[in-house]
């Protein structure tokens, strides 16, 4: 191995190598962290990579080198290893966790016994940092325990506890979220906040709860059911805790927890593409309240097609160590990646319509922010797409605060640069701090600057959208913005003609007194929605490219808070097949108008009688398209007094 010893902070590559093999045979290599630090693997022992190297073999599709995925990089069939393996490789958190790491090299047919080798990862030092001790609710210490210092916005660092609990991780000054966790204890998310200030050792003592009850199950290939090893799953609960685990190399995982309601997913940066999978964003709600659950299972496609390219600044410099993200256009799947320490990335997905883009939250770090593309890929093709970076050159500065002035901390803001007709080309988001208040690095542009929505509806709150025009070289400041209690919930369902479930995010939005209000919320394991709102008349909608799943998009409904239905059920038809509705709209100067609703760019006649006494004759008055889905008309025909009814017919 070379290098044995890497600081944390930097983006370099890890060569393996391994001799004595016999041609062309295939062995996997696991990583453990040593979390006492033994040298030996012990049961306790956390394995945070899995993958296979096939002699003479490199993982290509479209004849381009998937780079997020190992393979033996000699060019050769010779008995010999050569892996490059990018650090950070996949988590850019987990593997920035100073401590000693144990490489085990398998041979799957058992053909030699496993041979080890030491990595260790040292922490950057800095002038300050916090330090501490990990306790149990108990009183007891607890001991060769993870400690993380996350921030607000993502990523950071950490160590591991020695065996009296003490711990010290090193950082820059600033806000963060202190956890300490290890499997078999519970974190509290909502206690370890703190800020570190320059040149000194903030001192912060962590108390874990006791786990009583497991969630476990399984990970696997969603076609040929393969197990998948060395994945990172967190379980969240309602009530702020939070515990992880991973998975072992035969794919199965176990969480002990607390008796409670928890979302167990499996992280957007857990190892997946590591192993050349694509990821999804469905977390699974888990009741554990009486007692152990098991089979709580995921299932993964394999990447067949990829994109990639290089990450560059605005004076064409190399961007290492950058996360990337690709999301499908049905907001089901998305796939992370980490630049390499040449700019380069690979994303491995599979055929269909992606958004890729860079995480501006950690470009944000450096003051950069990145635009993102629409890239569409085939099966077995390699797309490449480069992604610029712009330099920050203003700031939007601001608070988050309630009705009566209450900070609201650690609630997510994003920023949307609007390219017009809808589209955000650059995105961040950041976290407030403890006081509430926000910093926005920005460059020139009309900017869209929201509350995060699902994040919202969390904290049971509904934000403003705020549009800022900024101009290069000029900050703002004092931005304010109140978040109105949300104390009502819409509940919604969406399914298909058929029954089955449909897979989409819903948002509701609102408009009153000159604001515009949006909250959303992503689907859990049954299907269903929750969306915080307050009252007023709220458009409530599912968001996705239905068209690409063969689905017309789905109509919005109005729902009056409080006193409507706040159970709203969004039933979604193949394109071309969404039943119209006839709605009645105005009635003026001895006209009525009408709204028709339908499928779009469906061709719509609309028709009239005077009289529902059989034979029943009906009178042509219009026939327009529904571009959008929909089209007002009036009734100007004239006619006696009396009653007159109307319908829609679809015209072939």
């Amino acid at each position: 191995m070379s290098p044995s010893v890497v600081t944390n902070d930097r983006a370099t590559q890890i060569s393996l190598d391994v001799t004595g093999l016999t041609t062309g045979s295939t062995v996997r290599l696991e990583k453990y962290m040593d979390l006492n630090g033994n040298g030996v693997i012990d049961p306790s022992d956390l394995m945070v990579q899995s993958f296979s190297v096939t002699d003479g073999q490199v993982p290509r599709i479209g004849g381009v080198r998937n780079s997020a995925v190992p393979g033996d990089d000699d060019g050769s069939t010779n008995g010999q290893v050569h892996v490059l393996l990018n650090y950070p490789a996949a988590n850019p958190t987990v593997e920035r966790i100073a401590g000693q790491y144990l490489f085990r090299l398998v041979d799957p047919l058992s053909g030699f016994a496993p041979i080890t080798n030491v990595l260790t990862v040292a922490q950057k030092p800095y002038a300050q940092g916090v330090t501490g001790r990990v306790y149990m609710a108990s009183g007891q210490p607890l001991s060769n325990c993870v400690v993380v210092c996350l921030l607000p916005d993502g990523g950071g660092s950490g160590t591991i506890s020695d065996g009296s609990g003490n711990f010290t991780v090193y950082a820059p000054a600033g806000d963060y979220s202190v956890l300490a966790i290890k499997p078999g204890s519970v974190a509290d998310e909502s206690s370890g906040g703190i800020t570190i200030q320059s040149n000194l050792l903030t001192t912060l003592n962590i108390t874990n709860g006791a786990a009583s009850v497991t969630i476990s199950g399984h990970v696997s290939d969603a076609a040929s059911g393969v197990a998948l090893g060395g994945l990172f799953i967190q379980a969240e609960g309602d009530n702020g805790l939070f515990a992880l685990n991973f998975t072992d190399a035969s794919g199965n995982y176990s969480i002990p927890v607390t008796p409670d309601s928890w979302k167990i997913k499996v992280s957007s940066d857990s190892g997946l593409p590591l192993l050349g999978y694509v990821q999804t964003d469905a977390k699974l709600r888990v009741d554990s309240s009486t007692g152990n659950v098991a089979n709580v299972n995921f299932q993964f496609p394999k990447a067949t097609a990829m994109i990639y390219g290089l990450v560059l600044d605005n004076l064409s410099n190399a961007v290492p160590s950058l996360s990337i993200l690709a999301e499908d256009s049905s907001y089901t799947y998305s796939q992370s990646a980490l630049s390499d320490a040449t700019g380069h990335y690979s994303v491995g997905v599979f055929a269909g319509d992606w958004f890729v883009r860079p995480e501006n939250s950690s470009a944000a770090a450096q003051g950069l922010l990145g635009d993102g593309h629409y890239v569409t890929v085939t099966n077995s093709e390699a797309v490449h797409q480069d992604l610029p970076l712009q330099r920050v050159t203003a700031h939007v500065r601001g608070r988050v605060i309630s009705p009566t002035g209450v900070p609201i901390g650690n609630i997510g803001v994003n920023a949307g640069r609007d390219l017009g007709s809808g589209f955000y080309s650059s995105s961040i988001y950041i976290q407030t701090l403890n006081d509430g208040t926000f910093d926005l690095g920005l460059f020139g542009g009309t900017w869209n600057i929201a509350l995060e929505c699902s994040g919202s509806t969390d904290y049971g709150v509904a934000g403003p959208n705020l549009v800022r025009t900024v101009v290069d070289g000029v900050d703002q400041n004092n931005l304010v913005m109140v978040a109105q209690p949300a104390n009502y919930t819409l509940t919604i369902v969406a399914h298909d003609q058929n029954g089955s479930f449909v897979n989409a995010d819903a948002y509701a939005s609102l408009y009153v007194n000159g604001t515009n209000y949006n909250t959303c919320s992503s689907t859990d394991n049954s299907g269903t929605r929750h969306i915080s709102v307050f009252p007023g008349t709220w458009q409530v909608g599912l968001s996705g490219d239905f068209n690409s799943r063969n689905y017309d998009n789905p109509r919005n409904q109005t729902v009056i808070v409080p006193g409507g239905n706040l159970d709203l059920t969004f039933t979604l038809y193949p394109i071309g097949q969404t039943p119209p509705s006839l709605l009645l709209s105005s009635f003026a100067n001895g006209h009525f108008g009408f709204t028709l609703n339908g499928a779009p760019d469906a061709k719509y006649r609309i028709e009239y009688t005077t009289s529902l006494a059989q034979p029943v004759t009906w009178t042509a008055i219009r026939t327009n398209t529904a571009f959008g889905g929909t089209f007002h008309f009036d009734d100007f025909t004239s006619g006696p007094a009396g009653a007159r009814f109307y319908r829609t017919t679809l015209v072939p």
